[in-house]
């Protein structure tokens, strides 16, 4: 972004590189355009056509797109737009701007669009102003007041979640993290039911079937213990 100023004495080539520029963009120039000249006449250098190609930032070959026109001031606006910008004018800032841009009649056509008498001032008293500040007023305190009663509901249910679940930080991170665990954990739990209903039985509870048949044979050895030191007793 910026400005490119191009310094060169007359007949230096300055305009001859910014129409350059308009071509390989355009594909037209619009000072061939004012002069009612055909372009191939008018880029025409010494019986021959010049080839001219646009190079873009980031490698690739400019594609011709007459969108592109809007983005050019033809010269003899330039010039208009140069004397308008002399302090011997006495022209606004908003007037240079129209004429460069073609739009010197938009101040007549908002003039006869909207008028000021449309605007019916009488009726902002200063009486409906002063009502109309008070409710606006009770709304806002309505709007905060509620606000503050939503923010201390939230802080009370994720209060009551981070109990729940045993956390130490009550924050949005750790419940997440802490309900990703559970589902995941719940998910694997209904796998392995699920797995155990069709007969598949998974590590875990072969695991839990052996050590139930573990406390199955220690209470058995502590009853024939038992049953033999009755009878040595006898």
């Amino acid at each position: 972004t910026g400005i490119n100023l191009f310094y060169a004495p007359n007949g230096g080539g300055k305009t001859s590189l910014c129409e350059a520029i308009e071509y390989s963009l355009t594909g037209s120039i619009k000072e061939a355009d004012r002069r009612n000249t055909k372009l191939s006449q008018y880029i025409k250098r010494n019986s021959t056509k010049p080839q001219v190609v646009a190079n873009l930032v980031d490698g690739s070959i400019n594609k011709i797109d007459r969108r592109r026109n809007n983005c050019f001031i033809d010269r003899n606006r330039l010039q208009e737009f140069s004397l308008l910008g002399s302090k011997d004018t006495k022209f606004t800032h908003n007037d240079v701007l129209a004429v460069l841009f073609q739009l010197e009649e938009i101040d007549d056509i908002i003039r006869n669009t909207v008028k000021p008498e449309s605007f019916k001032l009488q009726q902002f008293h200063a009486d409906r102003s002063q009502s109309e500040s008070a409710l606006c007023s009770k709304n806002l305190e309505q709007i905060q007041q509620k606000t503050i009663d939503v923010r201390k509901y939230y802080s009370e249910n994720l209060r009551s979640i981070s109990n729940l679940l045993s956390l130490r930080y009550i924050d949005k991170y750790s419940i997440r993290c802490k309900l990703k665990f559970l589902k995941k954990y719940k998910k694997n739990l209904f796998d392995k039911i699920s797995k155990r209903s069709k007969g598949v039985k998974s590590k875990e509870v072969r695991l839990i079937e052996f050590r139930h048949w573990l406390n199955k044979l220690e209470t058995a050895r502590r009853i024939k213990l038992s049953i033999e030191k009755s009878l040595e007793d006898r």
